[in-house]
């Protein structure tokens, strides 16, 4: 194993900086599903007015969403995407893959996609974009690139913690709960690469040690990680994934690409994967589960409706107006 000093990934962390907010993944669900405007949008997440604010500026500050003024008299500006936001669609469809096989039963909504080139409902399936072999991290290697160097950590403390998170979006909310913690996806991410005891992590993700063990007992109390003991006294542990764990990895995966696209380092890729089943590059792709092809951006219809036993309550009606306008 390469030494941790080697293992840092500018991309992954400027994308998990970015992403790894319960509030910027409202924010992109809610857009996604054709929010364009503050008032829309606020309603649809439920977050108060200044949270919502300030995500917005930075989302128009990292260019995910750019302003287009709609009226003059008085001035009104929506929301649209950029590429880079339309870039996340292969995240947002592993989301939706963990989702679906390990998330909460008990929610509002059921979603329904359709895949347009064979008509039939799907659910899209992370495979390698080489062989078209399901992904299994199991089955992947990694290595340090060129572009792997020793990093301080620079996050602002504008998370809270996990126990203070109230507000749920009704549609991704175990998923969003994993990766909407920026430190629970750096855990993961360095779990992945192959760093599993407690001061590897703590060197690898920079985490404050309290922070860090709060993040471990929670992804262990959530069956993502298990641990084991390698050492009895005194006891030591090492963090191994669990297959709700392992399923997370096609998320983690695109958002290393798209932090490798938009946060490039000068140098190349700070992080190598390769499918060990074809001896390639590793280049994530997504098939449809009805005919197995390649699952692509303005190829999928979403129908979301109202769960037969849930209670449809002012917000979810208004969601549901949303979606069908």
């Amino acid at each position: 194993m390469a030494a941790a000093a080697t293992q840092q990934s500018r991309s992954i962390w400027r994308a998990l900086d970015l992403l790894g907010d319960w509030a910027t993944l409202l924010i992109l669900e809610s857009y996604w599903l054709g929010a364009r405007r503050f008032g829309h949008i606020e309603r649809l997440t439920g977050l108060p007015k200044t949270v919502l604010s300030s995500r917005l500026k930075i989302l128009l500050g990292a260019e995910l969403l750019r302003q287009r003024e709609y009226s003059c008299r008085p001035p009104r500006s929506e929301y649209r995407g950029t590429r880079k936001l339309m870039d996340l669609f292969p995240a947002a469809l592993a989301m939706y893959q963990w989702e679906e096989r390990w998330g909460r039963k008990d929610s509002k909504f059921v979603i329904t996609l359709k895949h347009r080139a064979c008509g039939d409902s799907m659910a899209p399936i992370a495979v390698c974009g080489r062989c078209r072999e399901e992904l299994d991290p199991r089955a992947c290697a990694w290595k340090a690139g060129p572009g792997a160097e020793f990093m301080q950590s620079g996050y602002a403390r504008r998370r809270r913690r996990r126990a203070e998170t109230t507000v749920r979006s009704g549609l991704l909310d175990t998923c969003f709960q994993v990766i909407g913690d920026r430190w629970s996806g750096l855990v993961l991410h360095s779990v992945f690469s192959g760093m599993n005891r407690y001061d590897e992590l703590l060197s690898a993700t920079h985490a404050a040690s309290n922070i860090l063990s709060d993040r471990l007992k929670w992804l262990c109390q959530s069956k993502i990680l298990c641990r084991q003991a390698y050492q009895r006294a005194p006891a030591r542990y090492a963090y191994r994934l669990t297959a709700r764990g392992r399923d997370l990895y096609p998320i983690l995966v695109a958002l290393l690409a798209w932090g490798n696209r938009w946060y490039p380092v000068a140098q190349g890729a700070p992080i190598q994967l390769s499918h060990q089943s074809c001896n390639q590059p590793l280049e994530l792709a997504f098939v449809c589960s009805a005919c197995r092809q390649p699952l692509e951006l303005g190829a999928i219809d979403a129908t979301i409706t109202t769960a037969p036993a849930a209670k449809l309550t002012g917000d979810a009606n208004h969601f549901r107006q949303l979606h069908n306008s």
